[in-house]
């Protein structure tokens, strides 16, 4: 069915008394409730307020979307395990290219992805983890225990 005057009119009169999109989808007939809230933005109807519970819950899930996005600098340094030297090297030869990557090697990438340059580790895995043992600790670090 087509926006008739008379079904635009009903449209109007139905968004005025706060009737949801798909309740005046049902009552129109002939017509999606995402058609509804179409041709309502074609018609530049006023948007709704929220009623109060949802407008509630929408403000208190901005403040948590706010709280994620505020950088806090770390508060201390984080400390390695002893039998892992800060000072490791890794002989560039050792190096390998994703052909000749295999499960037992370590895939922590070295280098800019884009570059022909680009290699993994390679040294042993360290246990079930994806990385040798330095590179594990580079990337599994310890949750900081919080004050009770």
């Amino acid at each position: 069915m087509g926006w008739s005057s008379e079904r635009v009119e009903l449209l109007k009169q139905y968004w005025a008394d706060g009737l949801s999109s798909a309740r005046i989808a049902e009552k129109l007939g002939g017509v999606t409730k995402n058609g509804v809230i179409g041709k309502v933005r074609r018609l530049g109807l006023p948007k709704r307020a929220l009623p109060a519970g949802l407008r509630k819950y929408k403000d208190q899930k901005t403040e948590v979307a706010r709280a994620k996005m505020t950088l806090v600098p770390p508060s201390n340094v984080v400390s390695f395990p002893k039998e892992v030297s800060l000072e490791f090297t890794i002989d560039p030869e050792q190096y390998v290219s994703i052909g000749n990557l295999t499960d037992n090697n370590c895939s922590w990438p070295i280098g800019d992805p884009t570059k022909p340059n680009f290699r993994y580790c390679g040294l042993l895995r360290s246990g079930k983890k994806s990385y040798c043992a330095y590179h594990n600790v580079l990337a599994y670090q310890p949750l900081k225990k919080r004050a009770v």
